[in-house]
C-alpha cells in the first residue's frame, strides 16, 4: 500500500486530486513495468521528495532500482537535477527525420535520445534490410515462376495459414497504408524456408542454403531487441551494420541472377 504521508504531501504539492496521482503513476508504468505503489514513489522523485524520509529502507532500494531504469538518479531528487527554468517551461520534443515532431513531457532524457538514434540509425537499417529479403526473394520467384508466383512455387502451408488469417478476421490488426503482398507478412524464419523449399531456384543466386539462413538470422535476433523498444548496444548496431553492407554487396555482385529471366 503506497504511503499514506508522501501521497498526500504529493497531492498537496502539486493542487491535484489522488486520482489524478494515479493517472500519472499508470502514465510511468508503460515505460517500465512496476506496480502503481512503486510508480508513486517514483513520481515522487521527480516532483523533489527525499524518499529516504519516507520510506522503509527495502522500498527505497526497489525504488532506486526503477528510477535508473527510468533513467534518474535516484541519490538526487530530480528537480535539484536541472536549473530552475526562466519564465515559461519549454515543452520538450523528439525531431525525427522529414521534420516529425513528437511531443513528451515525462520521458527522461535518456530514452528520447535512444528513440533519436534508434529512428535514424537501427530501426531504419532493419526496415531496409529485411524488406530487401523479401524483394530478392519476390523477383527470383517472379521470374522461375511469373507474377502469380505465391500460388506456384513451394510455400510452408504455416505461412499460408498465417497470411490468410492476418488477411481475415484478423485483418484490423495488419492494417497499413499500402496493399501488401503476402510475402510482407512473413517473418525471417518464413522467408528461410520460403528458400530452402525453393532451392532449385535460389542456387542460382546463393552459395548454399546455409549461407543464406546464416546471413539473415542476425534481422531475426535484432528484430526482436527493437520491436520490444529496447535500444540496440552499439556492438548489435555495427554488427547490423556490416551484415546490411555484405548483402549490398553480395547483390551488386550477383545483379545479373536478379534481373535473368525464366528460362
Amino acid at each position: 500500500m503506497t504511503d499514506k504521508t508522501l501521497r498526500d504531501a504529493l497531492s498537496a504539492k502539486l493542487g491535484v486530486t489522488r486520482q489524478r496521482i494515479s493517472q500519472r503513476a499508470q502514465a510511468l508504468k508503460l515505460y517500465v513495468p512496476m506496480s502503481t505503489e512503486d510508480a508513486t514513489y517514483c513520481l515522487a522523485h521527480q516532483e523533489g521528495f527525499a524518499l529516504d524520509e519516507y520510506l522503509p529502507a527495502q522500498t527505497l532500494k526497489r525504488v532506486r532500482i526503477l528510477l535508473r531504469a527510468l533513467g534518474a538518479n535516484p541519490d538526487v531528487p530530480s528537480t535539484k537535477d536541472r536549473p530552475k527554468p526562466r519564465g515559461k517551461a519549454k515543452a520538450r520534443e523528439l525531431v525525427l527525420a522529414g521534420g516529425v515532431r513528437l511531443p513528451d513531457p515525462i520521458l527522461p532524457k535518456r530514452i528520447l535520445d535512444d528513440a533519436s538514434k534508434m529512428a535514424t540509425t537501427s530501426y531504419l537499417m532493419l526496415y531496409v534490410f529485411e524488406n530487401s529479403i523479401r524483394y530478392v526473394i519476390a523477383t527470383m520467384l517472379a521470374n522461375e515462376f511469373g507474377e502469380d508466383w505465391w500460388l506456384k512455387a513451394v510455400i510452408p502451408h504455416s505461412l499460408k495459414k498465417k497470411v490468410a488469417k492476418c488477411e481475415g478476421e484478423d485483418a484490423a490488426a495488419w492494417r497499413s497504408g499500402r496493399v501488401a503482398h503476402p510475402i510482407y507478412y512473413a517473418d525471417v524464419n518464413d522467408l528461410i524456408q520460403i528458400v530452402q523449399r525453393n532451392w532449385p531456384v535460389f542456387r542460382k543466386l546463393f552459395p548454399r542454403p546455409n549461407w543464406f539462413a546464416n546471413h539473415v538470422l542476425c534481422v531475426e535476433l535484432l528484430r526482436n531487441t527493437v520491436s520490444h523498444m529496447i535500444p540496440l548496444q552499439r556492438r548489435d548496431t555495427e554488427w547490423l551494420r556490416d551484415n546490411l553492407s555484405r548483402w549490398w554487396a553480395f547483390l551488386r555482385e550477383n545483379s545479373a541472377a536478379l534481373k535473368s529471366a525464366k528460362r
